[in-house]
């Protein structure tokens, strides 16, 4: 056993000398390059499957103005490192969708945009087929750069976005996946794009930011699922779009960057915010202002 280690030991001192990494040997805190992408894309969505792949679905490949959306879709294999693209493509290629992995491993595509057609349709991708399908039913209104969070009970809330170029989404709805049908919710209080909906541990959902007609959204509102009702939940301070917002462990939900040009552009600051007392704290602010990253 020693002289067996000894000799792993031998071999990844010569991997790491010669500057070759094998496929997940990666040091902890550094960066290694991996497969690519088949294709390019933007503005796609990346969803991890019960099976330890990552699906990425759709997307533009070129700028999200440019004319060309993909309706392709590819599985990134973590052990092997390696992408391949899924034999069976989308219905209707779009980007600035929304992809939320369902309790039954099923992935639901909803909405999104294809040239300046904005979607009302959705779809499923079943893991366990390979196959895209169109999802039975339609949303009521349809929308692009919206939100989609996985309740508790299973259903999908779906809130906010664009219904057209120069239109804001006034509407939030629900998909129910045994059903798979839509159904309205009450309205939220704003309208607005570039938000976050972030599932909080009591199974409210936080929806922070964004903008909207107005400007930049400092507002913040928490759907209250079991009463179908939406609750002020304070202000962020300044409007921000295009930020983060996790969940922490503790409960808390840390909001971080985002941009608000009336401000400056890219922020660099963060705050978190507290279920119990319903308000927001100021917090350490990220060393490089940034927006449209991911958390």
């Amino acid at each position: 056993l020693g002289r067996a280690n000894g000799l792993a030991g031998l071999f990844f001192a010569a991997v790491l000398a010669s500057g070759v990494a094998a496929p997940g040997a990666a040091l902890a805190g550094t960066w290694s390059a991996t497969g690519s992408l088949v294709t390019p894309r933007d503005s796609h969505t990346a969803t991890l499957l019960n099976n330890g792949q990552v699906l990425v679905a759709k997307g533009g490949n070129q700028t999200p103005e440019d004319s060309s959306y993909l309706a392709s879709s590819e599985l990134y294999d973590p052990v092997s490192g390696t992408w391949s693209n899924i034999v069976s493509a989308l219905n209707t290629p779009r980007a600035g969708h929304t992809a939320t992995l369902l309790d039954n491993g099923k992935v639901l595509v909803v909405g999104g945009q294809n040239s300046t057609t904005y979607l009302v349709t959705s779809e499923l991708y079943n893991p366990a087929t390979g196959i895209w399908s169109y999802a039975l039913g339609a949303l009521a209104t349809a929308r692009a750069r919206h939100t989609a969070t996985l309740l508790n009970d299973g259903r999908v809330l779906v809130m906010g976005g664009k219904r057209s170029n120069s239109a804001y989404q006034t509407t939030a709805e629900y998909y129910d996946p045994p059903s798979q049908t839509w159904g309205g919710i009450v309205p939220p209080v704003n309208t607005r794009e570039g938000h976050t909906a972030t599932l909080l541990a009591d199974g409210r959902v936080l929806v922070a930011g964004g903008i909207n007609a107005s400007g930049y959204v400092a507002g913040a509102e928490c759907y209250h699922v079991l009463f179908t009702r939406w609750d002020p939940a304070g202000s962020l301070g300044a409007g921000r779009q295009a930020h983060t917002a996790t969940r922490l462990a503790n409960g808390q939900v840390l909001v971080a960057g985002g941009e608000n040009y009336d401000a400056g552009g890219a922020l660099a600051s963060a705050l978190l915010y507290d279920p119990g007392s319903n308000t927001w704290i100021p917090t350490g602010s990220l060393n490089t202002a940034r927006h449209s990253h991911t958390a």
